[in-house]
C-alpha cells in the first residue's frame, strides 16, 4: 500500500499542492487499504456466488447425465444382440474393430457395419430426448 502511494504520489507531484505531507500520506494510505478492503470483500462474494451456482448446475447436469444415460440403455437394449456385444465392446470397453473381430469371432466388416447399424438406430432413438432437452433447457 505504502508503495502504490509514493508512486502515486510521485506521478502526480506536478499537479498536487500539498501543504502538510503527513496528513496526506496517512490519508492516502488510509484510503488505498479501505479500497483494498473493499475490493477484497467483493471478490470474496463474487467466490462465494459462483460456488453457489456450480452447487447448482452441476446437480442439473448430473441429473440431466442420469436422463441421457438411461436413454442410452434403453436404446441399447432395442439393439438387436450382435449389434448390441459390438456397441458395447467398442464404446464402453474401447476396443478396437480388430480386437472385436477376433473376440466375437466376425469380419472386421461386419464390425464396421455393426457398429454403423447401432450409431444410426441409437440416432434415432435418442433424437427424441435430445430435442425435448434441447426444449427444455430453452
Amino acid at each position: 500500500m505504502v508503495y502504490n502511494v509514493l508512486a502515486a504520489l510521485w506521478q502526480r507531484r506536478a499537479q498536487l499542492a500539498i501543504e502538510h505531507l503527513k496528513s496526506y500520506l496517512l490519508g492516502a494510505a488510509r484510503f488505498r487499504t479501505i479500497d483494498a478492503l473493499r475490493a477484497r470483500l467483493a471478490y470474496a462474494h463474487y467466490l462465494d456466488h459462483q460456488r453457489a451456482h456450480e452447487a447448482d448446475t452441476s446437480t442439473e447436469n448430473a441429473l440431466a447425465a442420469n436422463d441421457l444415460s438411461a436413454a442410452l440403455l434403453a436404446g441399447l437394449r432395442q439393439l438387436p444382440a450382435h449389434t448390441q456385444a459390438v456397441f458395447r465392446l467398442s464404446r464402453f470397453e474401447h476396443r478396437s474393430v480388430p480386437e472385436i473381430a477376433s473376440r466375437l469371432n466376425l469380419s472386421p466388416k461386419t464390425v464396421e457395419y455393426h457398429l454403423t447399424r447401432a450409431l444410426k438406430l441409437l440416432r434415432v432413438s435418442l433424437r427424441d430426448f435430445v430435442l425435448l432437452a434441447l426444449w427444455w433447457l430453452w
